[in-house]
């Protein structure tokens, strides 16, 4: 979760780079699905603070998550 929310915050913020069509019904649904990831990055990470909270083990499943995406 935390990792397609970054994504998702980075897309928002670069939208012109990411989005290329005129439909506003199309990109109001983008919008709102990365809106959505974002507020995930929230729960997710309070969740885990609550659960464990060590650094290195987020680190490492971030690096995990970010090789499986790419892959």
């Amino acid at each position: 979760e935390h990792f397609t929310a970054v994504l998702a915050e980075y897309m928002m913020k670069h939208e012109k780079n990411f989005y290329y069509s005129d439909d506003a019904k199309s990109r109001a649904l983008w919008m709102w699905h990365m809106l959505e990831e974002s507020e995930h990055k929230d729960i997710a990470y309070d969740v885990y603070q609550v659960l464990n909270g060590n650094y290195p083990l987020r680190a490492t499943g971030f690096l995990m998550a970010f090789i499986t995406i790419l892959g």
